[in-house]
Protein backbone atom coordinates (compact mmCIF):
# COMPACT_ATOMS: atom_id res chain seq x y z
CA UNK A 1 0.00 0.00 0.00
CA UNK A 2 1.46 3.05 -1.02
CA UNK A 3 0.06 7.25 -0.29
CA UNK A 4 -3.16 8.30 -1.26
CA UNK A 5 -1.58 11.29 -2.82
CA UNK A 6 -3.63 13.55 -0.67
CA UNK A 7 -0.73 16.57 -1.46
CA UNK A 8 -1.02 15.81 -4.77
CA UNK A 9 2.76 15.16 -5.60
CA UNK A 10 3.59 13.92 -8.97
CA UNK A 11 5.55 10.53 -9.32
CA UNK A 12 9.21 11.26 -8.49
CA UNK A 13 11.63 10.42 -11.20
CA UNK A 14 12.28 6.82 -10.85
CA UNK A 15 8.71 6.14 -10.10
CA UNK A 16 7.54 8.33 -13.85
CA UNK A 17 10.35 5.92 -15.56
CA UNK A 18 8.56 2.82 -14.22
CA UNK A 19 5.76 4.36 -15.89
CA UNK A 20 7.12 5.10 -18.73
CA UNK A 21 8.56 1.51 -19.19
CA UNK A 22 4.95 -0.32 -18.20
CA UNK A 23 3.37 2.13 -20.94
CA UNK A 24 6.03 1.17 -23.65
CA UNK A 25 5.95 -2.66 -22.68
CA UNK A 26 1.67 -2.73 -22.63
CA UNK A 27 2.06 -0.96 -26.35
CA UNK A 28 4.99 -4.34 -27.57
CA UNK A 29 8.36 -2.57 -27.32
CA UNK A 30 10.91 -4.25 -25.72
CA UNK A 31 11.57 -2.34 -22.13
CA UNK A 32 13.59 -5.09 -19.91
CA UNK A 33 12.25 -6.82 -16.92
CA UNK A 34 10.09 -5.76 -14.31
CA UNK A 35 11.11 -6.33 -10.69
CA UNK A 36 7.71 -7.36 -8.42
CA UNK A 37 8.39 -4.11 -6.12
CA UNK A 38 8.24 -1.94 -9.12
CA UNK A 39 5.22 -3.10 -10.38
CA UNK A 40 3.92 -3.10 -7.05
CA UNK A 41 5.09 0.64 -7.05
CA UNK A 42 3.53 1.16 -10.12
CA UNK A 43 -0.01 -0.44 -9.50
CA UNK A 44 -0.35 1.05 -5.99
CA UNK A 45 0.39 5.03 -8.17
CA UNK A 46 -2.65 4.01 -10.42
CA UNK A 47 -4.85 3.07 -8.02
CA UNK A 48 -4.39 5.82 -5.74
CA UNK A 49 -4.89 8.12 -8.27
CA UNK A 50 -7.87 5.92 -9.16
CA UNK A 51 -6.48 5.63 -12.73
CA UNK A 52 -8.19 2.10 -12.39
CA UNK A 53 -8.10 0.67 -15.84
CA UNK A 54 -4.27 1.36 -16.10
CA UNK A 55 -3.88 0.13 -12.85
CA UNK A 56 -6.01 -3.45 -14.26
CA UNK A 57 -3.22 -3.39 -17.07
CA UNK A 58 -0.61 -3.22 -14.62
CA UNK A 59 -1.80 -6.18 -12.57
CA UNK A 60 -2.56 -8.24 -15.44
CA UNK A 61 0.70 -7.44 -16.99
CA UNK A 62 2.46 -8.24 -13.20
CA UNK A 63 0.35 -11.61 -13.12
CA UNK A 64 2.24 -12.82 -16.25
CA UNK A 65 5.73 -12.08 -15.22
CA UNK A 66 4.92 -12.91 -11.43
CA UNK A 67 2.04 -15.16 -11.45
CA UNK A 68 2.45 -16.21 -7.97
CA UNK A 69 3.00 -13.10 -6.24
CA UNK A 70 1.02 -12.15 -3.29
CA UNK A 71 1.30 -8.93 -2.77
CA UNK A 72 0.43 -8.21 -6.88
CA UNK A 73 -2.83 -10.29 -5.67
CA UNK A 74 -3.39 -8.19 -2.79
CA UNK A 75 -3.51 -5.46 -5.06
CA UNK A 76 -5.64 -7.29 -7.31
CA UNK A 77 -8.27 -7.52 -4.34
CA UNK A 78 -8.04 -3.74 -3.80
CA UNK A 79 -9.04 -3.30 -7.38
CA UNK A 80 -11.99 -5.52 -6.91
CA UNK A 81 -13.02 -3.19 -3.81
CA UNK A 82 -12.50 -0.07 -5.72
CA UNK A 83 -14.95 -1.60 -8.64
CA UNK A 84 -17.57 -2.08 -5.97
CA UNK A 85 -16.80 -6.13 -6.77
CA UNK A 86 -16.96 -6.79 -3.12
CA UNK A 87 -17.68 -10.92 -3.82
CA UNK A 88 -14.89 -11.09 -5.59
CA UNK A 89 -12.61 -9.56 -3.62
CA UNK A 90 -13.30 -10.90 -0.11
CA UNK A 91 -13.12 -14.76 -2.21
CA UNK A 92 -9.41 -13.53 -3.53
CA UNK A 93 -8.55 -12.07 -0.04
CA UNK A 94 -9.48 -15.45 1.97
CA UNK A 95 -8.01 -17.66 -0.62
CA UNK A 96 -5.09 -15.61 -0.35
CA UNK A 97 -4.94 -15.85 3.60
CA UNK A 98 -5.20 -19.58 3.38
CA UNK A 99 -1.67 -19.59 1.27
CA UNK A 100 0.25 -16.54 3.79
CA UNK A 101 -1.63 -15.73 6.86
CA UNK A 102 0.38 -13.08 8.05
CA UNK A 103 0.84 -11.38 4.74
CA UNK A 104 0.75 -7.57 5.51
CA UNK A 105 -0.30 -6.60 2.09
CA UNK A 106 -3.16 -9.18 2.11
CA UNK A 107 -4.01 -8.35 5.66
CA UNK A 108 -4.25 -4.63 4.92
CA UNK A 109 -7.37 -5.48 2.30
CA UNK A 110 -9.03 -7.98 4.62
CA UNK A 111 -9.32 -4.89 7.14
CA UNK A 112 -10.33 -2.34 4.02
CA UNK A 113 -12.95 -4.94 3.56
CA UNK A 114 -14.04 -4.56 6.62
CA UNK A 115 -13.99 -1.40 6.96
CA UNK A 116 -16.05 -0.80 3.59
CA UNK A 117 -18.44 -3.53 4.92
CA UNK A 118 -19.27 -1.71 7.79
CA UNK A 119 -17.13 -3.36 10.61
CA UNK A 120 -15.03 -0.20 11.87
CA UNK A 121 -14.11 -2.16 14.99
CA UNK A 122 -13.21 -5.69 13.56
CA UNK A 123 -11.27 -3.46 10.82
CA UNK A 124 -9.36 -1.67 13.89
CA UNK A 125 -8.93 -4.76 15.84
CA UNK A 126 -7.49 -6.41 12.51
CA UNK A 127 -5.08 -3.21 11.69
CA UNK A 128 -3.78 -3.41 15.55
CA UNK A 129 -2.86 -7.42 14.88
CA UNK A 130 -0.90 -5.74 11.61
CA UNK A 131 0.71 -3.52 13.95
CA UNK A 132 2.17 -6.40 16.08
CA UNK A 133 3.38 -8.12 13.28
CA UNK A 134 5.23 -5.30 12.01
CA UNK A 135 8.03 -5.19 14.44
CA UNK A 136 10.80 -2.65 13.73
CA UNK A 137 8.24 -1.84 10.66
CA UNK A 138 5.72 0.08 12.60
CA UNK A 139 6.14 3.20 11.50
CA UNK A 140 5.39 2.40 8.47
CA UNK A 141 2.32 0.32 8.87
CA UNK A 142 0.85 3.07 10.65
CA UNK A 143 1.30 4.83 7.66
CA UNK A 144 -0.66 2.64 5.33
CA UNK A 145 -3.35 1.78 7.97
CA UNK A 146 -3.59 6.06 7.72
CA UNK A 147 -3.79 6.07 4.19
CA UNK A 148 -6.75 3.26 4.34
CA UNK A 149 -8.89 5.48 6.75
CA UNK A 150 -7.68 8.59 5.04
CA UNK A 151 -8.85 6.95 1.04
CA UNK A 152 -12.59 7.00 3.34
CA UNK A 153 -12.19 9.89 4.87
CA UNK A 154 -11.92 9.11 8.47
CA UNK A 155 -9.23 11.68 8.83
CA UNK A 156 -9.77 11.04 12.75
CA UNK A 157 -9.28 7.44 12.71
CA UNK A 158 -6.03 8.12 10.39
CA UNK A 159 -4.19 11.10 12.38
CA UNK A 160 -4.84 7.97 15.81
CA UNK A 161 -2.58 5.92 13.90
CA UNK A 162 -0.39 8.30 12.19
CA UNK A 163 0.63 9.74 16.22
CA UNK A 164 1.35 6.39 16.93
CA UNK A 165 3.95 6.26 14.21
CA UNK A 166 5.03 9.94 14.50
CA UNK A 167 5.82 9.12 18.20
CA UNK A 168 7.85 5.19 17.02
CA UNK A 169 9.94 7.89 15.03
CA UNK A 170 8.51 9.19 12.12
CA UNK A 171 9.30 12.83 13.24
CA UNK A 172 11.76 11.83 10.14
CA UNK A 173 9.61 10.29 8.20
CA UNK A 174 8.32 13.53 5.76
CA UNK A 175 5.83 11.12 3.96
CA UNK A 176 4.37 10.15 7.45
CA UNK A 177 4.73 14.03 8.80
CA UNK A 178 3.02 15.73 5.47
CA UNK A 179 -0.08 13.62 6.34
CA UNK A 180 -0.49 13.90 9.95
CA UNK A 181 -0.65 17.27 8.86
CA UNK A 182 -3.21 16.75 6.44
CA UNK A 183 -5.62 15.27 8.89
CA UNK A 184 -4.82 17.75 11.20
CA UNK A 185 -6.07 20.15 8.47
CA UNK A 186 -9.08 18.56 7.94
CA UNK A 187 -10.19 17.80 11.24
CA UNK A 188 -9.17 22.14 11.42
CA UNK A 189 -6.41 21.63 14.22
CA UNK A 190 -4.56 23.95 12.41
CA UNK A 191 -2.08 25.15 15.47
CA UNK A 192 -0.98 21.34 15.40
CA UNK A 193 -0.59 21.14 11.50
CA UNK A 194 1.56 24.02 11.53
CA UNK A 195 4.15 22.77 14.50
CA UNK A 196 4.31 19.65 12.05
CA UNK A 197 4.74 20.99 9.05
CA UNK A 198 7.62 23.87 10.79
CA UNK A 199 8.69 20.05 11.73
CA UNK A 200 9.25 19.11 7.80
CA UNK A 201 11.05 22.46 7.24
CA UNK A 202 13.92 22.13 9.78
CA UNK A 203 14.86 19.17 8.38
CA UNK A 204 13.84 20.53 4.17
CA UNK A 205 13.62 24.78 4.30
CA UNK A 206 13.23 24.14 0.69
CA UNK A 207 10.16 22.36 0.67
CA UNK A 208 7.65 24.11 -1.73
CA UNK A 209 4.97 21.80 -0.29
CA UNK A 210 5.03 22.40 3.42
CA UNK A 211 5.75 26.12 2.51
CA UNK A 212 2.54 26.35 0.51
CA UNK A 213 0.25 24.46 3.11
CA UNK A 214 1.70 26.67 5.48
CA UNK A 215 0.38 29.99 3.38
CA UNK A 216 -3.06 27.64 3.08
CA UNK A 217 -3.66 27.64 6.97
CA UNK A 218 -2.38 30.88 7.56
CA UNK A 219 -4.82 32.52 5.62
CA UNK A 220 -7.54 30.92 6.86
CA UNK A 221 -6.73 32.12 10.27
CA UNK A 222 -6.50 35.28 8.46
CA UNK A 223 -2.85 35.52 9.15
CA UNK A 224 -2.66 37.52 5.83
CA UNK A 225 1.22 38.54 6.39
CA UNK A 226 2.56 35.14 7.56
CA UNK A 227 0.48 33.38 5.28
CA UNK A 228 1.93 36.17 2.40
CA UNK A 229 5.89 35.07 3.86
CA UNK A 230 4.72 31.59 3.36
CA UNK A 231 3.84 31.90 -0.26
CA UNK A 232 6.26 34.06 -0.88
CA UNK A 233 8.91 30.91 -0.21
CA UNK A 234 6.90 28.21 -1.74
CA UNK A 235 7.42 30.62 -5.05
CA UNK A 236 11.13 30.91 -4.37
CA UNK A 237 11.12 26.83 -3.61
CA UNK A 238 8.90 25.53 -6.11
CA UNK A 239 9.32 24.83 -10.21
CA UNK A 240 7.23 28.17 -11.13
CA UNK A 241 5.10 27.63 -8.63
CA UNK A 242 2.73 30.24 -10.32
CA UNK A 243 -0.20 29.38 -7.74
CA UNK A 244 1.77 30.34 -4.71
CA UNK A 245 2.82 33.93 -6.33
CA UNK A 246 -1.28 34.15 -7.20
CA UNK A 247 -2.14 33.54 -3.33
CA UNK A 248 0.28 35.93 -2.32
CA UNK A 249 -1.61 38.61 -4.20
CA UNK A 250 -4.29 37.77 -2.62
CA UNK A 251 -2.87 38.13 0.82
CA UNK A 252 -1.73 41.64 0.01
CA UNK A 253 -5.52 41.83 -1.46
CA UNK A 254 -6.56 40.83 2.17
CA UNK A 255 -4.04 42.95 3.93
CA UNK A 256 -4.96 45.81 2.36
CA UNK A 257 -1.45 46.31 0.79
CA UNK A 258 -3.42 47.09 -2.65
CA UNK A 259 0.09 48.61 -4.27
CA UNK A 260 1.62 45.53 -3.70
CA UNK A 261 -1.15 43.34 -4.57
CA UNK A 262 -1.11 45.20 -7.77
CA UNK A 263 1.92 44.56 -8.68
CA UNK A 264 2.10 40.97 -7.69
CA UNK A 265 -0.91 40.18 -9.55
CA UNK A 266 0.10 42.00 -12.58
CA UNK A 267 3.98 40.00 -12.28
CA UNK A 268 1.46 36.50 -11.97
CA UNK A 269 -0.12 37.59 -15.32
CA UNK A 270 3.31 38.07 -17.15
CA UNK A 271 4.09 34.91 -16.03
CA UNK A 272 0.57 32.99 -16.93
CA UNK A 273 -1.24 35.17 -19.24
CA UNK A 274 -4.06 38.11 -18.49
CA UNK A 275 -7.32 36.22 -17.90
CA UNK A 276 -10.83 37.74 -16.88
CA UNK A 277 -10.31 36.81 -12.83
CA UNK A 278 -7.35 38.49 -12.70
CA UNK A 279 -8.38 41.55 -14.55
CA UNK A 280 -11.67 41.50 -12.28
CA UNK A 281 -8.97 40.98 -8.67
CA UNK A 282 -7.09 44.19 -9.61
CA UNK A 283 -10.19 45.99 -10.49
CA UNK A 284 -10.86 45.06 -6.91
CA UNK A 285 -7.54 46.38 -5.51
CA UNK A 286 -8.62 49.90 -7.47
CA UNK A 287 -11.67 49.91 -6.13
CA UNK A 288 -10.83 49.55 -2.48
CA UNK A 289 -8.29 51.86 -3.06
CA UNK A 290 -10.84 54.33 -4.28
CA UNK A 291 -9.52 55.21 -7.86
CA UNK A 292 -12.84 54.06 -9.07
CA UNK A 293 -12.31 55.10 -12.64
CA UNK A 294 -9.21 52.87 -13.24
CA UNK A 295 -11.27 49.71 -11.05
CA UNK A 296 -14.01 50.13 -13.90
CA UNK A 297 -11.27 49.78 -16.64
CA UNK A 298 -10.24 46.88 -15.86
CA UNK A 299 -13.46 45.41 -14.77
CA UNK A 300 -14.16 46.41 -18.11
CA UNK A 301 -11.96 44.40 -19.73
CA UNK A 302 -12.95 41.58 -17.67
CA UNK A 303 -16.01 41.66 -18.69
CA UNK A 304 -15.23 41.98 -22.79
CA UNK A 305 -12.92 38.39 -21.83
CA UNK A 306 -15.92 37.31 -20.37
CA UNK A 307 -19.15 38.89 -21.09
CA UNK A 308 -20.92 36.24 -19.07
CA UNK A 309 -19.35 36.99 -15.61
CA UNK A 310 -21.88 38.39 -13.65
CA UNK A 311 -19.49 39.50 -10.69
CA UNK A 312 -17.81 41.45 -13.45
CA UNK A 313 -20.65 43.67 -14.22
CA UNK A 314 -21.88 43.82 -10.53
CA UNK A 315 -18.57 44.99 -10.13
CA UNK A 316 -19.22 48.58 -12.54
CA UNK A 317 -22.18 48.45 -10.68
CA UNK A 318 -20.90 49.13 -7.13
CA UNK A 319 -18.69 51.41 -8.56
CA UNK A 320 -20.96 53.71 -10.16
CA UNK A 321 -23.14 53.44 -6.84
CA UNK A 322 -19.89 54.73 -5.13
CA UNK A 323 -19.53 57.31 -7.68
CA UNK A 324 -23.70 58.25 -6.98
CA UNK A 325 -24.53 57.29 -10.95
CA UNK A 326 -27.72 55.31 -9.97
CA UNK A 327 -29.31 55.77 -13.57
CA UNK A 328 -25.81 54.61 -15.05
CA UNK A 329 -25.46 51.83 -12.33
CA UNK A 330 -28.99 50.35 -12.92
CA UNK A 331 -28.82 48.64 -15.88
CA UNK A 332 -25.19 47.01 -14.86
CA UNK A 333 -27.63 45.56 -11.55
CA UNK A 334 -30.15 44.47 -14.00
CA UNK A 335 -27.15 42.69 -16.52
CA UNK A 336 -25.20 41.27 -13.10
CA UNK A 337 -28.88 39.63 -11.90
CA UNK A 338 -29.86 38.59 -15.54
CA UNK A 339 -26.56 36.45 -15.90
CA UNK A 340 -27.30 35.23 -11.79
CA UNK A 341 -30.57 36.03 -9.76
CA UNK A 342 -28.80 33.84 -6.94
CA UNK A 343 -26.88 36.85 -5.81
CA UNK A 344 -28.23 37.98 -2.61
CA UNK A 345 -25.38 40.81 -3.41
CA UNK A 346 -27.01 41.50 -6.44
CA UNK A 347 -30.54 42.21 -4.92
CA UNK A 348 -29.30 44.66 -2.73
CA UNK A 349 -27.61 46.98 -5.22
CA UNK A 350 -30.42 46.84 -7.09
CA UNK A 351 -32.64 47.83 -3.90
CA UNK A 352 -30.23 50.51 -3.05
CA UNK A 353 -30.02 51.91 -6.46
CA UNK A 354 -33.96 51.88 -6.42
CA UNK A 355 -34.04 53.70 -3.04
CA UNK A 356 -31.81 56.39 -4.68
CA UNK A 357 -33.66 56.73 -7.68
CA UNK A 358 -37.14 57.59 -5.59
CA UNK A 359 -38.71 54.05 -6.23
CA UNK A 360 -39.50 52.69 -3.30
CA UNK A 361 -41.64 50.07 -4.21
CA UNK A 362 -39.14 48.51 -6.76
CA UNK A 363 -36.93 48.71 -4.05
CA UNK A 364 -38.72 47.21 -1.66
CA UNK A 365 -39.01 43.81 -4.34
CA UNK A 366 -35.36 44.35 -4.45
CA UNK A 367 -34.97 43.98 -0.77
CA UNK A 368 -37.65 41.69 0.00
CA UNK A 369 -35.84 39.45 -3.04
CA UNK A 370 -32.24 39.87 -1.07
CA UNK A 371 -34.08 39.18 2.56
CA UNK A 372 -34.52 35.57 1.28
CA UNK A 373 -30.51 35.01 0.44
CA UNK A 374 -30.05 37.14 3.54
CA UNK A 375 -32.36 36.49 6.03
CA UNK A 376 -30.08 37.67 9.56
CA UNK A 377 -29.19 41.00 8.25
CA UNK A 378 -29.76 43.86 10.37
CA UNK A 379 -28.64 46.40 7.71
CA UNK A 380 -31.70 44.91 5.17
CA UNK A 381 -34.10 44.73 7.69
CA UNK A 382 -33.26 48.03 8.45
CA UNK A 383 -33.67 49.34 5.08
CA UNK A 384 -37.05 47.55 4.52
CA UNK A 385 -38.55 49.29 7.83
CA UNK A 386 -37.16 52.75 7.09
CA UNK A 387 -39.04 52.72 3.10
CA UNK A 388 -41.80 51.82 4.91
CA UNK A 389 -41.20 54.87 7.38
CA UNK A 390 -40.89 57.31 4.45
CA UNK A 391 -43.67 55.56 2.47
CA UNK A 392 -45.65 56.57 5.88
CA UNK A 393 -46.90 53.36 6.55
CA UNK A 394 -45.28 52.84 9.83
CA UNK A 395 -47.37 49.52 11.33
CA UNK A 396 -45.70 47.79 8.44
CA UNK A 397 -42.14 49.34 9.12
CA UNK A 398 -42.14 48.56 12.82
CA UNK A 399 -42.06 44.61 12.67
CA UNK A 400 -38.53 45.32 10.63
CA UNK A 401 -37.82 48.00 12.59
CA UNK A 402 -37.95 45.28 15.66
CA UNK A 403 -36.32 42.66 14.47
CA UNK A 404 -33.22 44.95 13.01
CA UNK A 405 -32.69 46.15 16.76
CA UNK A 406 -32.72 42.32 17.97
CA UNK A 407 -30.27 41.68 15.30
CA UNK A 408 -27.65 44.74 15.80
CA UNK A 409 -28.98 46.84 18.90
CA UNK A 410 -26.46 49.39 17.62
CA UNK A 411 -27.76 50.29 14.14
CA UNK A 412 -27.09 53.70 14.53
CA UNK A 413 -30.31 55.04 11.89
CA UNK A 414 -32.95 52.79 14.55
CA UNK A 415 -33.08 55.28 17.23
CA UNK A 416 -34.46 57.90 14.77
CA UNK A 417 -36.62 55.51 12.75
CA UNK A 418 -38.19 53.97 15.96
CA UNK A 419 -39.09 57.13 17.15
CA UNK A 420 -41.09 58.26 14.12
CA UNK A 421 -42.85 54.97 13.85
CA UNK A 422 -43.87 55.23 17.87
CA UNK A 423 -44.91 58.80 17.49
CA UNK A 424 -47.10 58.32 14.80
CA UNK A 425 -49.25 55.10 16.37
CA UNK A 426 -49.12 57.31 19.24
CA UNK A 427 -47.02 55.61 21.84
CA UNK A 428 -45.12 59.21 22.98
CA UNK A 429 -43.30 57.71 26.15
CA UNK A 430 -41.74 55.15 23.64
CA UNK A 431 -40.95 58.02 20.93
CA UNK A 432 -39.73 60.34 23.26
CA UNK A 433 -37.51 57.40 24.89
CA UNK A 434 -35.85 56.66 21.25
CA UNK A 435 -35.74 60.60 20.01
CA UNK A 436 -33.32 60.81 23.26
CA UNK A 437 -31.37 58.46 21.99
CA UNK A 438 -31.40 59.43 18.53
CA UNK A 439 -30.28 62.97 19.22
CA UNK A 440 -27.25 61.51 21.76
CA UNK A 441 -25.83 59.57 18.68
CA UNK A 442 -26.30 62.33 16.30
CA UNK A 443 -27.58 65.86 16.99
CA UNK A 444 -28.70 66.13 13.61
CA UNK A 445 -31.69 63.83 14.01
CA UNK A 446 -33.80 66.56 16.21
CA UNK A 447 -34.27 68.42 12.76
CA UNK A 448 -34.72 65.03 10.93
CA UNK A 449 -37.65 64.11 13.66
CA UNK A 450 -39.40 66.93 13.14
CA UNK A 451 -39.29 66.57 9.44
CA UNK A 452 -41.05 63.32 9.28
CA UNK A 453 -43.50 64.65 12.13
CA UNK A 454 -44.15 68.14 11.67
CA UNK A 455 -47.25 68.26 14.21
CA UNK A 456 -44.88 67.24 16.98
CA UNK A 457 -43.53 70.62 17.05
CA UNK A 458 -47.01 71.97 19.01
CA UNK A 459 -47.13 68.13 21.25
CA UNK A 460 -46.42 69.38 24.56
CA UNK A 461 -44.36 66.14 25.18
CA UNK A 462 -42.08 66.52 22.47
CA UNK A 463 -42.43 70.71 22.43
CA UNK A 464 -39.19 71.12 24.50
CA UNK A 465 -37.03 69.25 22.17
CA UNK A 466 -38.41 71.53 18.95
CA UNK A 467 -37.74 74.60 21.66
CA UNK A 468 -34.05 73.34 22.46
CA UNK A 469 -33.48 73.24 18.48
CA UNK A 470 -34.81 76.75 17.43
CA UNK A 471 -33.12 78.13 20.69
CA UNK A 472 -29.69 76.65 18.97
CA UNK A 473 -30.44 78.00 15.68
CA UNK A 474 -30.76 82.02 17.56
CA UNK A 475 -27.66 81.35 19.37
CA UNK A 476 -25.74 80.51 16.41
Amino acid sequence: MKKNNSNNQNPDDQLQASLSRLEKALRGDSCGYFEEDELEDIIDYYQDELLLSKAKKAIDFALRLHPDSVPVKARLARHYMQNQQYDKADELIHKLLSIEPENTDVLLCRAEYLLVKGHPDDAKMLFRKIQRLSGDDEENICLDIAYIYMNHELYKEARSFLMEGFAKGGKTDADLCFELAYCDEELKLYDDAIRIYNIILDQDPYSNEAWFSLGKIYFIQGNYQKAGEAYDYAYLTGNDDYQALLNLAHCYFQDGDYDKAIATYQKFASKTGQSSSLLMFIGECYEQKGDLDTAIRYYQQAAQLVPENADVWAGICYCKMEQEKYEEALPLALKALSLNDKSGAFWVYLGDIYENLNNPDNALDAYFKARAFFPDSADLESSIGEIYVYKGECDEALPFLLNAQKLNPDLPELPLLLAVVYYQKGQQDEAIEKLTLAIVKDADNRASFFDLCEDAKTNPKFKHFFIDDENKKKNK
